[in-house]
């Protein structure tokens, strides 16, 4: 039925997987919209094609504690990093009851396939524990 096709609308949080929900479809919504403020800005970041609702666990390998993975083991599949952009750092929405998130670094990664994937790094080196990685997203 008609409840079966959703569309995507923008909510106001800088954590992926606030940012955007999943609403019934109205076509007239969509023939009134209007671009996104900042789509054409620099400093708007690229963000994959798909998000996934819960970010996977990897193993990493970098040739620094705070750099970017030279290597990742995803899936029982390890990936050769061949160039990497970040971090862009996303921390918690303070003001929030849920303080569950921890601060995480985003880095857009593409493997020796030209495969693009979304990973980040949660928590710091240097503290008790050790960071967490994830993929939370592929790009097109």
């Amino acid at each position: 039925g008609e409840d079966a096709v959703l569309q995507a609308m923008m909510v106001e949080s800088h954590i992926p997987e606030r940012a955007v929900r999943d609403v019934p479809f109205d076509a007239a919504t969509v023939k009134n919209a209007h671009p996104m403020e900042g789509a054409k800005d620099p400093a708007c970041a690229e963000r994959p094609i798909r998000l996934f609702t819960r970010p996977e666990p990897v193993a990493v390998t970098a040739e620094v504690p705070d750099g970017p993975p030279a290597w990742f083991r995803w899936r029982r599949v390890s990936y050769r990093v061949a160039r990497a952009e970040g971090p862009e750092r996303i921390a918690p929405e303070w003001w929030r009851d849920d303080c569950s998130l921890k601060t995480r670094d985003y880095f857009r990664i593409e493997d020796e396939e030209g495969r693009r994937y979304w990973l980040y790094r949660e928590g710091f080196y240097g503290t008790a524990d050790p960071p967490d990685w994830f993929v939370h997203g592929v790009f097109a």
